[in-house]
């Protein structure tokens, strides 16, 4: 019995001490679930569509990433790209910059997000809102 114990107690370290980063495989999020109030995609592994909750150029759907779990990941999928205004805007190519690996609210999670809008094929990525993910802030 004591040796059934005494293995007990050693798993049970071992198991304490897996790092964060490999906690459930490894794979972080994309910030917190609840960092926006009607958000979708957030606290997901590799999430398809990305919505801040608010205006439609906070919406990116169709999402494909590339290098999810390195340092840095870009997603490119469809968004809305503002004109003279948000009603004025059209359907573009859009791109999300993810990085910053660190914890979120307990899980392995990228904190920031930027958006990247091409507004026609021969035009420049501008750039638009850059957000923390864990906390469901604005960074200016």
């Amino acid at each position: 019995m004591r040796r059934l114990t005494a293995g007990l107690v050693v798993l049970a370290v071992a198991a304490l001490s897996v790092p964060a980063a490999l906690a459930g495989g490894g794979r972080p999020v994309l910030g917190w679930q609840h960092a926006f109030p009607n958000g979708t995609g957030f606290g997901m592994v590799e999430p398809r569509t990305v919505y801040l909750g608010g205006d439609p150029t906070g919406y990116v759907s169709k999402l494909r990433w590339q290098r999810w779990g390195s340092g840095k990941t870009v997603g490119y999928g469809q968004g809305w790209c503002p004109g003279r205004s948000v009603a004025s805007g059209h359907y573009c190519t859009t791109s999300l910059h993810v990085y910053d690996l660190a914890t979120c609210h307990g899980r392995h999670s990228y904190r920031m997000m930027v958006f990247y809008f091409k507004p026609g094929s021969r035009q420049h990525w501008i750039v638009g809102a850059r957000l923390n993910v864990c906390t469901g802030q604005y960074v200016f």
